[in-house]
């Protein structure tokens, strides 16, 4: 399944957005670069993920991504390089429901040619939790 990136300023979800920026150092982020994600759920509430895309939430490892529900909870925050190899995609919604949120696959490169790390992160007990990780061969040309 495959979720698509939206600019903050078409974000109907006005107070959700608020309430991120409001746990966030505003005066680093630029809201006209911000993007998320909207993943559907099949519980009451949907999953918003942040891409805040500024360099004052980036260092050597990655950027800052944040998960939320609807309500403004936050659900999980992880560190990912959005730099991957061609073809790839650095969030995936994966099939796999548990507890009525879909369970959500982080691709990050590795220090070998072609080879992928993927962490799934599935919903358990009121937040996202790391779950499994793969390795796979990645930048396929189709």
């Amino acid at each position: 399944m495959d979720a698509p990136w939206k600019k903050a300023s078409s974000f109907a979800h006005l107070s959700l957005l608020k309430e991120v920026l409001s746990q966030k150092p505003t005066r680093h982020l630029n809201i006209s670069s911000i993007k998320i994600m909207h993943i559907k759920s099949i519980s009451t509430d949907d999953v918003y993920i942040f891409d805040f895309n500024s360099p004052h939430l980036c260092g050597i490892s990655g950027c800052l991504y944040s998960i939320y529900k609807a309500d403004g909870k936050l659900l999980a925050e992880f560190i990912a390089n959005p730099y991957l190899l061609p073809k790839e995609k650095l969030i995936q919604v994966s099939d796999t429901i548990n507890q009525g949120f879909p369970c959500l696959i982080i691709s990050q490169n590795t220090n070998t040619k072609n080879l992928l790390l993927q962490t799934q992160f599935c919903y358990q007990q009121y937040k996202y939790i790391r779950f499994n990780e793969n390795f796979t061969v990645g930048g396929k040309i189709e």
